[in-house]
């Protein structure tokens, strides 16, 4: 009974110490301290979300491509219901693809630049026998 009591206090202890930290502090003006929810963070953060990845668009000059099943369910459960099905899954797959390839566009030239060396500089070597 005294350990359950205990993990019971340490995990109350632990729950007071994060919802405190929920606010964080800013000063107005009159240089009262004024707490504003983290919230308003995590929706700011929502609605980027939705502008980069989660917008209509009309994929153009469509082609395959095959992902897995269970993949494929998530998304279209995901984007179904956030967007009212009314974007599609190769827009959101388009809207993320899009996305990946202008965040790392300067690591993938350099490693697409290495690789094309590699095969001017130094062909492969037939095997010798």
């Amino acid at each position: 009974m005294a350990i359950q009591l205990y993990n019971w206090l340490a995990w109350f202890q632990s729950t007071i110490k994060i919802s405190q930290s929920i606010y964080k502090p800013l000063k107005n003006d009159n240089m009262e301290e004024v707490k504003q929810p983290l919230q308003q963070t995590a929706s700011k953060e929502q609605e980027d979300y939705k502008a980069v990845f989660l917008k209509k668009g009309t994929v153009c000059n469509r082609q395959s491509v095959y992902i897995s099943g269970d993949t494929q369910k998530r998304i279209y459960q995901i984007v179904g219901v956030i967007t009212g099905k009314q974007v599609s899954i190769g827009s959101f797959i388009d809207n993320v693809l899009e996305h990946h390839l202008n965040s790392y566009k300067e690591v993938l030239s350099t490693l697409y630049r290495e690789e094309l060396q590699k095969g001017i500089i130094n062909p492969p070597k037939e095997n010798e026998e």
